[in-house]
């Protein structure tokens, strides 16, 4: 009797833990329906013991994009601030979707990337295509180091818990060097000046030579020349002179000749005459030499 009395109370108990076994399983059943059907995704079938999905929502969906900075040395910008300064940039992944930011750090000396630098700006970089570049631009106020540092898209790499940065290579806004840079010009300048004044100097040092000398070798050839028509015009007086001389002496020889034809034509009359007055005076003359005879 007890034996049988033990049975009936444990056959009880079972039967109660099994409904409320049924209970739950239909209570958990009713949840998982509920949860399916208000959810947008489909169940399906597999073969697999367990499955994994992961599926983000399309405002975290990366779009395959990469950007890069193209320079890797630093710029050594020789001015003086304020100046413009700038960096190139460029996605070599897939086209963009959306825009994204970049900043600028600056530091007077060493890295700006460290914890002293101070970050002076904020900007957007506009959505690249596939290989496009473009320049991140800042007007720097103060003289120094400048650095850029960009980021990728959301999502980039598939790692959506944080953003992924990239750094500019670093640009020196060297005050100094221009300075210097602009003494050196100046003296530069200075000195081609210098030089050029005495090129010049020398030059007309050499023009004025060549004008004197010039002069002189034409003063030469007037003198030259002058001592030329000099002398020709000597030898043409000397000449005329002769020419003279020799026309005087015809002159003289022609009178000359004139009066001895004179003197002979009047001793002639003078015999004639004298032969008229006095006719017996050959005779006589004759008979003296007769007689000297």
């Amino acid at each position: 009797m007890k034996r049988y009395t033990r049975m009936a109370k444990y056959r009880v108990k079972h039967f109660k833990s099994k409904i409320l076994i049924q209970v739950v399983v239909i209570c958990y059943a009713l949840v998982m329906s509920a949860s399916l059907l208000a959810s947008d995704t489909s169940a399906y079938f597999s073969t697999q013991s367990s499955t994994s999905v992961s599926i983000p929502t399309a405002d975290y969906w990366w779009d395959q994009s990469e950007l890069v900075f193209t320079s890797k040395n630093t710029q050594n910008v020789k001015e003086c601030a304020p100046h413009e300064i700038s960096v190139e940039i460029k996605n070599i992944g897939e086209d963009m979707t959306g825009s994204t930011e970049f900043k600028v750090y600056f530091t007077e000396k060493g890295n700006p990337q460290n914890k002293h630098g101070k970050e002076v700006h904020e900007g957007n970089i506009k959505p690249l295509d596939n290989g496009e570049k473009t320049d991140l631009v800042y007007e720097a106020e103060e003289d120094g180091f400048y650095k850029f540092k960009a980021y990728q898209m959301e999502g980039f790499d598939d790692n959506y818990d944080e953003r992924t940065e990239i750094w500019s290579e670093k640009v020196h806004l060297n005050c100094n060097a221009a300075k210097s840079e602009k003494e050196e010009d100046d003296k530069k300048k200075d000195d081609k000046e210098e030089k050029q004044k005495v090129e010049d100097k020398d030059t007309t040092e050499e023009t004025e030579k060549d004008h004197d000398t010039k002069e002189e070798d034409e003063s030469s050839d007037q003198d030259e020349k002058k001592d030329s028509d000099g002398e020709e015009e000597t030898k043409s007086e000397e000449k005329q002179h002769k020419e003279e001389e020799e026309k005087d002496e015809d002159q003289d020889q022609s009178d000359e000749d004139n009066k001895d034809e004179q003197v002979k034509e009047g001793d002639n009359e003078g015999n004639d005459d004298k032969g008229q007055d006095d006719p017996e005076k050959p005779d006589e003359e004759d008979e003296s030499e007769d007689g000297d005879k």
